[in-house]
Order: structure tokens, then sequence, then C-alpha cells
């Protein structure tokens, strides 16, 4: 068996390869490039004719590498950049830490603790394509925040009257509102008959509330400097053309998500849950994944997810922690989702209360309500089956000895 360790990098990348003998067989730097990595795929041809023999590391489980190494047939286990922190100390406690040297450390790990690593199983073309797009959604949400922080911060600034008239920026009407009167001198000269036609063309569902709405702008919109208007106005609207390209593109993700989640064969198991539909669901399911052999048990994707707690106990003391180490977005998808059943599934709803009442906060009851569903998700998606309200409480019952089985 040979072991190979590759310690990625933007530009560059260095290679350790070791086998059961512990004795370097190669070690070498290849550019990122496709010459590059052309060269690293024909060094490992040579090392058998058996790829199954060949198993590399690396920190990274995605990119461009990874995946022309998994096209050519390889196995490829991705390592978590703490363990390897933690296995660099086995070789040098100096704490030196250089490219050629994690490579070898990461040849070594899989050497020694290969079982305790899980390879990388390549999913569906659907599967890749939608887990990148609710990944990528994210971070386009996490940017119309970031816009829309900033737009409020610049209306404060000198033309608040806006964030009172509406209920928040993420909306049409507000968008519409502030593109037609960019400053408080244009929504000042607003009429009242203009103001209804305004409404009318934004479809708002709260005619009556025009009153309000009239005597708001009239008694509530700051005269300020001219000068200061002129140069914030115009930030505001740079920031406006930004915010309403984001609402746009994110819709269209949206749609693109839904399209192809309902293509997906495991569609109805995610999208039975309660709360989840098309928004939650998709997010969900990437997260799982195809793989039905990844988890041996619900435990394991508690842990990897984050949702479980970590106890640390010596002697007397005993301490219970949140779990830092895990995957980042599925531990905040689990989360919302948890939030979200809050509203259709009687027994989240009961559960959250009773963390509450036990003194735990908001946070800390999602995630011992996460905790719970991720059980329940694990059997759905194992056995793939939809989800059933009725059948938990039922379950549920049984477990507290309420009903003789």
């Amino acid at each position: 068996m040979y072991y190979v360790g590759i310690d990625w990098a933007d530009d560059h990348h260095d290679v350790y390869i070791t086998d059961d003998s512990v004795q370097e067989i190669s070690s070498f730097r290849v550019d990122h490039s496709p010459q590059g990595i052309g060269s690293l795929l024909n060094n490992l041809s040579k090392l058998t004719s058996d790829k199954d023999n060949v198993v590399v590391a690396i920190e990274k489980p995605h990119g461009i590498l990874v995946n022309e190494l998994l096209e050519a047939g390889y196995q490829v286990y991705p390592i978590n950049p703490k363990a390897v922190d933690r296995y660099r100390d086995r070789y040098k406690v100096s704490g030196i830490k250089n490219d050629p040297f994690d490579a070898l450390v990461l040849a070594n790990i899989l050497r020694t603790d290969r079982s305790r690593f899980r390879p990388l199983r390549r999913d569906s073309d659907l599967m890749r394509e939608l887990r990148i797009l609710v990944h990528d959604q994210k971070g386009l949400i996490e940017t119309r925040t970031q816009v829309s922080n900033e737009l409020t911060s610049c209306l404060k600034e000198y033309y608040p009257l806006p964030l009172k008239l509406f209920d928040n920026l993420d909306q049409d009407i507000t968008v519409a509102f502030l593109e037609k009167y960019p400053t408080p001198q244009k929504a000042n000269n607003l009429s009242k008959n203009g103001l209804r036609n305004f409404l009318k063309k934004q479809h708002y569902n709260r005619p009556s509330k025009l009153d309000e709405l009239f005597n708001t702008i009239r008694t509530e919109n700051f005269m300020i400097d001219t000068v200061i208007v002129r140069a914030k106005s115009r930030l505001m609207l740079a920031l406006l053309i930004q915010f309403k390209e984001i609402r746009k593109q994110i819709k269209l993700y949206e749609q693109e998500v839904t399209r192809l989640f309902k293509e997906h064969p495991d569609h109805d198991i995610f999208n039975s849950l309660p709360g989840a539909g098309h928004k939650i669901g998709p997010r969900l399911m990437c997260c799982f994944g195809e793989d039905r052999n990844r988890y041996g048990t619900f435990n394991a994707v508690q842990c990897e997810s984050g949702t479980a707690p970590i106890t640390k106990s010596s002697g007397n003391y005993r301490c219970v922690l949140m779990r830092r180490s895990c995957r980042k977005f599925f531990r905040d998808t689990l989360q919302i989702f948890a939030f979200c059943s809050l509203k259709t599934s009687e027994w989240s709803r009961e559960y959250y209360d009773q963390q509450r009442a036990m003194g735990k906060t908001h946070s800390m009851a999602l995630r011992s309500l996460a905790n719970k569903w991720v059980k329940i998700i694990h059997a759905m998606w194992e056995h793939g089956t939809r989800y059933n309200e009725s059948y938990h409480q039922l379950n549920r019952l049984k477990a507290q000895k309420l009903v003789v089985v």
C-alpha cells in the first residue's frame, strides 16, 4: 500500500509518498496548473497499476486538485487541519511547520490511522451541483445582509424616514421608494395622491394605512444639510444597485435550487420534514449526501454536525460544552430547521419549551432540539422513508412508557 500526503497551496502542492516500510518513496513539488497536476498523476501511476493500493491524504476536501484525483480513480481522504496539527507533534515537538513536513505528516496519518478517516465518495452530478449552489446561495445571503446593514447605516445618517415607513429594507416596496424618492426633499414634496398611486403600483396590501404613512412623511422627515444629502444619497443609490442585484440573484438561485431539489430521488424524504420545504430541505439533503454508508450511527451525524455536546471530566470536575469542531454549514442548517419546525411540529415546540423552562438559552434549546431531529432524519435518510408526525409521537409515548407495547 502506498500512502500519499499532499500539502495544498494556491500556487503549488508538496507531495510525500511512503509505504508500509515507512521509508520515503518520493517527495516533490508540483505547480497548481494543468501541467503540474498532470505530472503528479503521472508519478502516482508509476507506483502501481492497481489504484486501490494508492491512498491520498489532503487537508482540502474539494477543489480542482481533489476533483482530478477522484476522476483518476484514487481514494482521497480529507484530513481536518486541526488533526494534522495534533499529529505534527508526534514527529517533532519543536513546533516546526513547513509544507514538505506537513505532506510527510499527512502521508503517515493514513499509514498509521487510516481506519479513523473516511474517503471522499463521488456523489451524482445532480447532488454535486446542488451542493455547490446551496453553499454559494448562503454566501449571497450573507452578502445581502452585509449590504443591507451598510444601506441602513447610510440612511440613518441622512434619511431615516424609509426605515420607519416600511417593515424592513429587504422588500420590493422599500427598494422602490428609495429609487423614486432618494432624498428627504423628494419625499417631502410627495402629495397624498402621489403616495396613494405609489402604494397602488407596488400592490401595497394595507391601503388603510395611507393616512398614517403620509402623516409620518410630514412629521418625521428630517431636513438635513443639502451637502450631506447630496453626498450620502449618492452612496445610498450605489448601495441600492448592489442590493437589488443581490436580491435578484438570490431569487434566481432559489428557483434553480428548487428545480434540482425536485429532481433528486431523496426529495420526498427531506421535503416531508415539517418546516423544511424547498428552502431548508435542499440544504439538509446536501449535508447528509447520498452515501448511505457514510455514517455508521446517528451519533456520528450528531458529532459531525456539532449538535452533540462534548464533556470534559477529570476527577470531580465535569463540564459540558458546545462542540465547536464540526461542519459549520451543517450545524447552522440544522439549527435553522429546528427553529422552523417549532411552528408545525407539536413535539418540537413542547421539547423546546421544556428546554427553555430548564434555563437554557434560545440557541442552546435549538441545538438540543436539532440533536433530537438528527436521530429522526438519519433514520429517514437511511431507510428512504418520509416523516410522519403521528408515528414519531407514538414512538415518544412508547419511550416514555405511557402506552403498552
